[in-house]
């Protein structure tokens, strides 16, 4: 069972409209079920990079994801084969089809509304991703964990977006990072 806690768990699935969920947990669960699809963590924790995305005014209007960092132990090994990695990638730019999601080199950047003029030196907070979720049928989304008064929190749960909180049902969580 997971307690309630000062920290947040962020999930982003990337569906055909930005779909989020804030859940009350110390780390974004294991294994999820969303609509009667089990998501599970593609790679395992704490190889992938999450920078929110902010104007020069501090305004949040999205975050951006390393592709390349992807299935990367802690030691910055792959624990993928070539084959593996090829998938996710065209998992990645199946999903750019999503007026809400765009590659640039090596990074999928996910906006939360039209503007898409970040400062990079606004925008390089570095937080480790919990988990990269995927599905038996290609389907993908991301997991990470922050403190529950964090500004960026707070700010991110003011967007429009599909709200799915309530309907994800954690079926496995992870006790640690």
């Amino acid at each position: 069972m997971c307690a309630v806690t000062n920290r947040t768990s962020l999930i982003l699935l990337l569906e055909p409209t930005l779909t989020l969920a804030l859940l009350p947990m110390v780390y974004s669960p294991a294994e999820f079920l969303y609509r009667d699809k089990a998501y599970r963590d593609g790679h395992g924790a704490g190889s992938v990079f999450l920078d929110w995305l902010r104007t020069s005014d501090d305004a949040l209007i999205g975050l951006q994801l390393d592709i390349d960092l992807l299935g990367l132990d802690a030691y910055g090994r792959s624990t993928f084969t070539e084959e593996v990695k090829q998938q996710q990638i065209l998992d990645a730019e199946r999903n750019l089809g999503r007026d809400y999601v765009t590659r640039q080199e090596h990074r999928i950047q996910v906006w939360f509304g039209g503007r898409r003029d970040f400062d990079p030196e606004q925008s390089c907070d570095q937080y480790l991703l919990n988990c990269n979720y995927v599905t038996d049928v290609g389907d993908w989304g991301v997991g990470a964990s922050f403190e529950a008064h964090d500004p960026d929190i707070r700010a991110l749960s003011e967007l429009r977006a599909n709200w799915i909180s309530q309907e994800i049902r954690v079926t496995r969580i992870r006790s640690c990072c």
